[in-house]
């Protein structure tokens, strides 16, 4: 009978496993006590570290989700800013008229484009790496809209200090780089505005499009 046991005593010791007339596993009390305090607390230490995973995991990811709503709310001003931005930019486009385009006056034009960028600013460099976490295409599209305005800006200010004794008055040769600057200016911000546009409804915030952006 004791042959079919799972556990048997041989002396002092206590066995495991019987097979083939043999016994195995076999340890003293305080050994099997030592050994199952062990594994006990190899589980231990196994659960305490899951269980602290799984709550840093969880803390993670809700400040994630907090940083990310955050950066939406911020985009809302920022997409409204852009668009506005693009509007202005497709005027001093379009409005050749009134800025003589075969006869620009580096000055006007410039003091002309600062006024719209004050009064639609594009987002500052912390909102762009953000927006890195959240959009890639969006970041790389914001870069290269603000990197195309400080060149511009930079441009028309080279100008400005070199035709100053021509009162501002740029070579007409140089008038298709200005404009076509501009107009880089222009397809990037609006780009950039369409993509935050994007991100926004897919996340339940929208903006109303103007149609003339």
């Amino acid at each position: 009978m004791s042959e079919v046991l799972s556990v048997a005593v041989q002396s002092d010791n206590y066995c495991l496993f019987y097979q083939s007339g043999n016994w195995f596993l076999c340890l003293t009390k305080s050994e099997w006590a030592a050994w199952s305090q062990a594994i006990f607390s190899i589980l231990a230490i196994i659960g305490s570290a899951w269980i602290s995973n799984n709550l840093f995991a969880k803390e993670k990811k809700h400040e994630l989700d907090l940083r990310k709503r955050e950066f939406l709310i911020k985009a809302i001003s920022v997409a409204s800013n852009l668009r506005q931005f693009s509007v202005d930019v497709k005027e001093l486009l379009e409005n050749s008229e009134k800025y003589n385009i075969n006869l620009l006056n580096i000055q006007i034009f410039h003091d002309k484009f600062i006024e719209i960028l004050n009064k639609s600013p594009l987002p500052a460099d912390s909102f762009i790496e953000k927006s890195v976490y959240v959009d890639e295409h969006l970041a790389r599209s914001l870069a290269i809209a603000s990197e195309a305005v400080r060149q511009l800006i930079n441009n028309s200010e080279v100008y400005i200090k070199n035709y100053k004794k021509d009162n501002y008055i740029i070579p007409t040769e140089k008038i298709p780089r200005i404009i076509e600057m501009l107009d880089y200016v222009n397809f990037n911000a609006t780009l950039s505005n369409n993509k935050l546009q994007i991100l926004l409804k897919s996340n339940g915030l929208s903006l109303a499009v103007n149609d003339e952006c």
